[in-house]
């Protein structure tokens, strides 16, 4: 019999202390409605395929999905950066080169006590994952929503489970990732979708977004951020097109055509961007979102 697939290699964990973990914002961020920011750790084994963050002008050392800094001090400076902040303001938790709910965090657990440190400050926050393990954590986030407010947004792009394995293959499974939105509305919690990025040829269509956002509709989801593929030259593109090749070689020179360009930005052809963004609108509007 032919041999299957090699197997994922293994994470390799990186303890470090760090001397400060909270970053204060000029102005406050106009999509996550931070005015400051925090995540606990640095890389992301949930090793999205068109992860923004794997592009050079972040510099993450080693491999990006592979090799995970664990900020073992983040909760103690949390707790103590939020006493001293001279102004209250939101935490938006994540980044765009971690998830705070990635795959280490089930046994490392850096996210509930920091949870616990926000309710203990009273500070508002939101959080964006990939990752249903935030239910664990349900409770406290629960206990900062009555106190003082917390909003869950969940990154999702597509209904398909199949293309979540091959573009975002640590992440949780869509299903997994629903039931977490619903559960967190059922305790009144203001829950919201970035569904970013839409891949183009493969769930930015008029149908599937229709679809996607029609089940995000029947959750309850109070928002949706909609928003392209951005593939910066470098890293980031050939990572993603490195995976296009070997699951849909036959859209290598559609991708290779929308991406000509190659812009710093990794913007798309504009009109391209254009049409895909009337699309995601149409969508939303039909899912009175």
């Amino acid at each position: 019999s032919e041999p299957g697939p090699a197997p994922e290699p293994a994470l390799r964990l990186h303890p470090r202390a760090v001397k400060t973990v909270l970053r204060r914002a000029r102005l406050v961020d106009p999509f996550f409605v931070g005015k400051y920011s925090y995540s606990p750790y640095h890389a992301c084994a949930h090793g999205c395929r068109y992860c923004d963050g794997r592009a050079e002008r972040y510099w993450v050392e080693g491999e990006f999905d592979r090799d995970i800094v664990v900020r073992t001090n983040a909760v103690e400076l949390l707790r103590a950066e939020l006493g001293k902040a001279r102004e209250r303001g939101i935490v938006f938790i994540g980044s765009g080169v971690s998830d705070a709910y990635q795959p280490p965090e089930e046994e490392a657990r850096l996210m509930r006590r920091s949870a616990q440190a926000l309710v203990e400050r009273g500070f508002p926050a939101t959080l964006l994952t990939k990752s249903s393990l935030v239910r664990r954590d349900l409770d406290v986030w629960a206990e900062l929503n009555g106190k003082a407010g917390f909003l869950l947004m969940m990154s999702l792009v597509t209904l398909d489970d199949g293309l979540r394995q091959v573009f975002e293959p640590g992440a949780s499974p869509i299903e997994e990732r629903l039931a977490t939105l619903a559960a967190f509305r059922q305790r009144g919690v203001a829950v919201g979708v970035a569904a970013m990025p839409l891949l183009p040829f493969l769930s930015d269509g008029a149908a599937e977004t229709a679809r996607l956002f029609r089940r995000l509709s029947e959750i309850g989801v109070d928002f949706v951020l909609p928003g392209g593929l951005t593939l910066r030259p470098g890293r980031q593109k050939e990572a993603f097109l490195a995976t296009l090749r070997t699951a849909r070689p036959d859209l290598v020179p559609r991708y290779a055509e929308l991406y000509a360009e190659n812009r710093p930005s990794g913007a798309p052809l504009a009109a391209y961007a254009r049409d895909a963004h009337s699309r995601a609108l149409a969508a939303c509007a039909e899912a009175d979102l």
